[in-house]
C-alpha cells in the first residue's frame, strides 16, 4: 500500500516527496530533465525506477512525459539489538515466556540480532529468564547498574556508596516505608509483611529479615527498593529528589515501587555501554518497556516501542504502541516488522 506520492516540480526539474525534511531528491541520476527521462525508456513506458531514501523505496511509473507518478513502500528497519523489559513486557502476567515469545527471538538471534533482556530485576533473578530465552547476548539488571554476560559473569557494576545507601534506609524508616537491597542470590528487608512474601514469590530470590536495614548495610550496593501505596510513593518520589539530588538515580516500574539506584544507572546508558562495545549503533536497536525505568531505553533506541498495557504518561511520550503482554506483543510486533 502506497504511503507516499510523488509530485512533479517543473520549474526545477525536482521530484518532492511529502515528508516533513528532505523532502526534495533528483528523480533518476542520468536524466537531467523529465523529457529525457521519459525519452531513454520509451521503448518500456512502465519501466519502474528504484531509488533509497531514508528508510523508504520509492517506485516511479512513467506512462508519457507529462504522466509522473510514484509508489512509496516502507523498507524492512536496519535492526541489530533488540532490548526489552521482563516483567509487563515480554513476561506473561503468570510471569512465563509464550514459545511465541522464545521462537521470534531466537530467529532474530540467528538472523546476527543482539538480544538484549532489561530489567530492575538483579542477575539471580532475570537468570532463569535469560536461560528459558536461550539467545541472550547481554543481560541488563538492577535497571542498569549491572551489565553481565548470560552465565552470569559481570562486566559492569555500578554502586551507591555505603553511606548513601544507609541514608536511603534512613529516609524509608522515618517515613514508616518498606525497604529492601540486595546480595547475590538474597533480598534484605526492614519489615515483615506483604510486601516482603510477594517480592519473594515473584523475584525466586531468598528474603532475609535483618530489622534496621540502615545498620545492616555496611557495603555499597546495586539498588535499594522501596515499596508503598501509589499514592505514598509519587510523595516520597519527590521528597527524594530534593534530598538526594543527583547522588542516586529514582525511577518506578510499579506504582508502588521507588527504586534507587547509582547516579548513571539507567537502561538508556546501560544500552549506549552495549552498543560501543558491541559495535552496533543505537539508531539500528529496537527497545520494548511499559513503565517509567524503560523509558531511558526507549528513548535511546531508535526504535523505541511501548507496550500497549504500558502506562498511559509513557504511551504518550511519542513511542511505537505494540500489543499487550498478554497478547505476546513484543513478538508479534518483532515479526511484523522485521520478517513479515
Amino acid at each position: 500500500m502506497p504511503v507516499g506520492v510523488l509530485h512533479h516540480d517543473s520549474s526545477s526539474e525536482r521530484f518532492s516527496f511529502p515528508f516533513p525534511r528532505d523532502s526534495h531528491v533528483h528523480f533518476h541520476q542520468k536524466a537531467k530533465t523529465p523529457a529525457d527521462f521519459a525519452q531513454k525508456f520509451s521503448r518500456n513506458p512502465t519501466f519502474f525506477c528504484k531509488t533509497l531514501w531514508r528508510n523508504l523505496e520509492f517506485f516511479a511509473i512513467i506512462e508519457r512525459e507529462s504522466d509522473f507518478c510514484c509508489e512509496v513502500r516502507e523498507l524492512k528497519p536496519v535492526i541489530r539489538a533488540i532490548a526489552f523489559d521482563l516483567d509487563d513486557t515480554l513476561l506473561r502476567d503468570d510471569r512465563t515466556i509464550s514459545d511465541e515469545t522464545v521462537s521470534v527471538l531466537r530467529r532474530a538471534s540467528e538472523a546476527g540480532i543482539f538480544i538484549l533482556p532489561a530489567s530492575g530485576r538483579t542477575y539471580c533473578s532475570m537468570a532463569g529468564f535469560a536461560k528459558r530465552i536461550g539467545c541472550a547476548s547481554r543481560v541488563i539488571c538492577a535497571n542498569g547498574a549491572v551489565i553481565a554476560q548470560p552465565d552470569g559473569t559481570t562486566l559492569h557494576e555500578l554502586t551507591i556508596p555505603a553511606d548513601i545507601a544507609r541514608q536511603v534506609a534512613r529516609f524509608a524508616k522515618e517515613r514508616g516505608c518498606y525497604c529492601q537491597t540486595y546480595a547475590g542470590d538474597c533480598f534484605y528487608y526492614n519489615q515483615q509483611g506483604d510486601y516482603a512474601r510477594a517480592y519473594a514469590e515473584s523475584s525466586s530470590l531468598r528474603g532475609v529479615y535483618v530489622g534496621d536495614l540502615e545498620q545492616h548495610l555496611s557495603a555499597p550496593t546495586t539498588k535499594l527498593l522501596m515499596m508503598a501505596p501509589p499514592e505514598q510513593v509519587v510523595q516520597m518520589l519527590a521528597e527524594a529528589q530534593a534530598q538526594f539530588g543527583e547522588s542516586v538515580a529514582l525511577t518506578c516500574s510499579k506504582p508502588y515501587f521507588l527504586e534507587v539506584n547509582p547516579p548513571l544507572a539507567t537502561k538508556g546508558h546501560a544500552l549506549s555501554v552495549c552498543a560501543e562495545e558491541m559495535g552496533f549503533p543505537l539508531s539500528q536497536c529496537m527497545a520494548f518497556g511499559d513503565s517509567l525505568n524503560d523509558v531511558s531505553m526507549l528513548r535511546a533506541a531508535g526504535h523505541g516501542v511501548c507496550m500497549g498495557n504500558g502506562r498511559e504518561d509513557v504511551k504518550r511520550m511519542g513511542f511505537a504502541v505494540c500489543g499487550t503482554n498478554q497478547e505476546d506483543g513484543v513478538a508479534r510486533y518483532i515479526q511484523q516488522i522485521l520478517f513479515d
